[in-house]
């Protein structure tokens, strides 16, 4: 049972963790720095040998748009993904604690679980998430330097 919760645990805290730092990002991204002008896919060589200006600049209009919208979309999607794991693993967490407490209160001595046991279980599961915390605060500074 400890095995399942701590790998439980840190399933849900890694997700959890990886959700803020995918906030941080998109945060950076939409900075005027990194605008889609100063992206690298902005700079089609196929477009730029289009000799009509206006048909270059429609084109280019057009696959900014669809860049942009793509962006959008697999920033929803990925979000929605990760969503909907951390209810996964939150739930199986919170189903995992219940049984651990239902173990305890347990009547057959050979299910119940010993109070320092439960102890030393939530002290595991504290210290996963607090090392992963630490762990993708290290990320995200690496990631935005």
């Amino acid at each position: 049972m400890m095995k399942n919760m701590c790998y439980v645990k840190y399933a849900q805290e890694s997700i959890e963790q990886e959700s803020h730092l995918m906030e941080q990002q998109i945060a950076s991204y939409n900075l005027p720095s990194q605008s889609f002008e100063k992206s690298p896919i902005a700079h089609s060589k196929l477009i730029e040998t289009i000799q009509n200006v206006n048909i270059r600049e429609d084109l280019l209009n057009q696959y900014k748009q669809i860049a942009l919208q793509s962006r959008a979309q697999l920033c929803q999607v990925y979000f929605k993904s990760i969503q909907e794991e951390k209810e996964e693993y939150t739930k199986k967490y919170h189903d995992l604690v219940k049984q651990m407490w239902s173990d305890y209160h347990s009547n057959d001595p050979n299910q119940k679980l010993p109070q320092t046991m439960i102890q030393l279980i939530e002290q595991r599961c504290q210290m996963i998430s607090q090392r992963l915390k630490c762990i993708y605060q290290f990320k995200a500074q690496y990631v935005s330097s």
